[in-house]
Parts: structure tokens; sequence; C-alpha cells
């Protein structure tokens, strides 16, 4: 018979015999362990469907239309099929680019480059290695070296249009023309 004092795991000194042990506390212990790993699981789904910035990737948001330059903007009209191989983008880079050439009454006018992701104005005019770059209104303004023109920058968003001024226009015309140009982008 054992004695009803005697705690789980030690010996009646008098039987030799082992009190049963309980089995409560392996139970929770589990079931701790148990709980532990469902909220480090649900924790680790959580951060691994944000993206960098936190927002949840599988939020839903309208995707952005393609990079497609308007074929008339105001004054400005470009050939649909034509693009100017000399402005090529550079296919290396990390921002999506298209290029066009507008024209006023047949005269080459200005040359575009839309590009998005772009979150710094200068991040365009470096593609063009534009030199002397100062601010101009609503825009960012340099001296393109290779083709010796005015080349300037707007940006709205994460979308870019760099204008150069191939009809010796102002700055401030660059400026007011590659606005034109990206207030007519698809958004």
């Amino acid at each position: 018979m054992s004695d009803t004092n005697q705690s789980p795991g030690e010996t009646d000194e008098r039987t030799g015999d082992e009190a049963p042990k309980s089995k409560t506390p392996i139970i929770i212990a589990a079931g701790a362990l148990l709980a532990l790993l469902i909220v480090v699981g649900l924790i680790a789904a959580l951060v691994s469907r944000t993206g960098e910035s936190g927002v949840p990737i599988d939020q839903t948001s309208a995707a952005l239309p393609p990079l497609e330059l308007p074929i008339k903007v105001n004054q400005l009209q470009r050939d649909p099929n034509a693009v100017d191989p000399s402005v090529a983008p550079n296919p290396e880079a990390k921002i999506d680019t298209v290029t066009a050439i507008y024209n006023i009454n047949s005269q080459a006018t200005l040359v575009v480059i839309a590009g998005r992701p772009v979150k710094d104005p200068t991040e365009m005019l470096a593609m063009v290695e534009a030199r002397a770059i100062r601010q101009v209104g609503a825009g960012m303004c340099g001296r393109e070296p290779s083709r010796d023109l005015d080349v300037c920058v707007v940006i709205d968003g994460d979308t870019a249009v760099l204008g150069g001024g191939l009809a010796k226009q102002s700055v401030d015309e660059i400026v007011a023309q590659a606005t034109s140009v990206l207030e007519a982008l698809p958004k």
C-alpha cells in the first residue's frame, strides 16, 4: 500500500515501489509548445507576405499600365512606328524606358524618354550624362553633351519624362512640353 503523502517520482521506503508520475506537466508543456509553434508559423507567414515597404504583397491593387507614350499631346505629335535609336535605353538599367521624337508641323521638336520607376529626376539626367544640372520650375534641367541638347526631367510619382529640345527651345519650354507628355501618360 502506498502512502498518500508520497510525491510523484519518490520511492516508498516500505514497499520500494515508486509513486506514479503525473502526466499533467507533460501535457501542459506539449500544449504550450504547440501554441508557440502555431504563433511562430503565423508570424512567419505574415512576414513572408509583405514587400519591402511592409505592405502585404497579396493586397489587391491596380497594376500600372504599360509605359507607352501618347501619339499626340497638344501640338506635339509622334510617329507611332518610329523610335530614335540614338536615344535607345540601356537594357541593363533598372528603369523601364520608352522613347520617341515629337514633331510640331513636321519639324522634329522634342525627343522624349519616359521612365519608371524613378525616384529622383537626376537618375534620368544621369542616363543621358547631362551636365550643368539645375532646377527650372517644376523640372530639373541639364545639358546633354553628345547631341548638345538642353534636356529637362519632370516627375510624377515614380514616373519621369525627360525631354530634349531639338528645336532650340528654351528650358522653360522643354519643361512645359515634357510636363504635357507626362500628364498625358496612361495612369
